[in-house]
């Protein structure tokens, strides 16, 4: 990895934009491509039970790689453009080359998971804050939606300060095992809390729940391009509507509530 550059960013992501797939597509890739992806399959089952539509996501990295080597889309890649796009797509690889932390398996479908919105229900002390952690990070070094000298924004809104502050220090505890990520950071403040990349990446905390007398008043107005959320179920109802109304300037924004 130490041999990332910005043309091989480049390409990966023009590759992984590429990608983007019907659900005609998934239907078909999931019945011939011959990779058993248990959580992608009773997703779709599930999805269909419902009559609702497939998540908007790009399937699991697994089934992203059989799709792409399918449709011979990363052809124009060399073996090391091959190697780091493999790592860009996959959090579960990243994390691992980065911080040297491996995941449990459901931590490593918390992370596969592409879909747009997701809601993680799981018992405490499980690893969520870790999962919500290295999302954070994953998505603020390869900026999923955005191109190069673009300003990506992760915005992390908990009903109580103290939660705001943990998720940070996890994050923070991650990235000083990564000298690469360490070496990025151009501001890290705590009050408020905000860290900024020299890729235009920023992850910005806030509070935001009536019972603890922080009002969702200072999300509005704030844009964002993945919205993190954790205790969801302290948020009052006037406080989610505040923090929903960020898909109403950025529909593509992404969500990860737990």
């Amino acid at each position: 990895m130490s041999g990332f550059s910005l043309q091989q960013e480049d390409v990966a992501r023009s590759v992984q934009a590429a990608a983007s797939r019907s659900l005609a597509v998934k239907r078909q890739l999931l019945a011939e491509s011959g990779i058993e992806s248990k959580m992608c399959q009773e997703c779709l089952a599930h999805s269909q039970s419902l009559g609702a539509h497939w998540p908007s996501c790009q399937l699991s990295p697994d089934l992203q790689g059989a799709f792409e080597s399918r449709h011979n889309m990363t052809a124009t890649l060399d073996k090391d453009q091959q190697a780091v796009y493999d790592v860009i797509r996959d959090p579960v690889l990243w994390a691992e080359l980065m911080f040297s932390y491996k995941t449990r398996w459901y931590q490593s479908e918390m992370l596969h998971c592409t879909a747009q919105k997701v809601v993680i229900r799981a018992g405490r002390r499980v690893g969520k804050s870790d999962c919500m952690a290295v999302k954070i990070l994953h998505s603020a070094f390869v900026k999923p939606t955005k191109q190069k000298g673009e300003r990506y924004t992760v915005l992390v809104v908990c009903p109580y300060e103290r939660q705001v502050n943990l998720i940070f220090d996890r994050v923070r505890e991650f990235i000083v095992r990564s000298p690469m990520i360490k070496d990025s950071i151009v501001r890290d403040i705590s009050n408020p809390q905000r860290i900024e990349f020299s890729n235009q990446s920023v992850i910005i905390g806030i509070p935001a729940g009536v019972r603890t007398g922080a009002k969702a008043n200072q999300v509005r107005g704030q844009d964002a391009d993945f919205l993190a959320l954790d205790e969801t179920d302290y948020f009052d109802e006037g406080s989610v509507e505040s923090i929903m109304a960020i898909f109403s300037s950025n529909p593509e924004c992404l969500l990860w509530a737990c």
